[in-house]
């Protein structure tokens, strides 16, 4: 649900942006992003580390570390998943946070691509015809790869 609204938002956020300066400045976008989540995802990476460290030892703390390396990338989602990775990680609610920052990172670049294609219809128009695109394309893409 949190990512349907801050999509909502997102896409308002961006659209009057388009609306009211004639274009969009995806170097502003995430200029506002890492300004309002890498402080505290940076903060709370590095006291997990340092708590890993000295409540459950070297080797917690090893671990937590390299889980950190992950979420400080924003691929955590992609780490998690694999089978060798620690299930009980002390960041491994950062999973959310990588999924979220990876719209984030291709979002944008859609509503900027809908933005430059003319035509008769309206962006918001032109916006939901990609996204039904894209949504169809990565539907059949995961079925084909599931193969379930």
């Amino acid at each position: 649900m949190f990512f349907v609204i801050s999509g909502f938002v997102i896409t308002g956020l961006l659209l009057r942006e388009r609306d009211s300066t004639n274009g969009t400045s995806l170097l502003s976008f995430y200029a506002r992003r890492c300004r309002r989540i890498l402080p505290m995802a940076t903060l709370v990476i590095v006291v997990a580390v340092i708590a890993s460290f000295a409540l459950n030892g070297a080797s917690a703390g090893t671990s937590t570390a390299r889980d950190g390396r992950w979420a400080s990338v924003f691929l955590a989602n992609f780490y998690f998943a694999s089978p060798m990775t620690n299930a009980n990680s002390a960041l491994g609610n950062y999973w959310s946070l990588a999924v979220e920052e990876q719209f984030y990172l291709v979002f944008p670049a859609i509503v900027l691509i809908a933005g430059t294609i003319k035509g008769w219809m309206s962006i918001r128009t032109r916006l939901a015809v990609i996204l039904v695109i894209v949504m169809t394309g990565s539907q059949y893409l995961s079925q084909s790869l599931c193969e379930c």
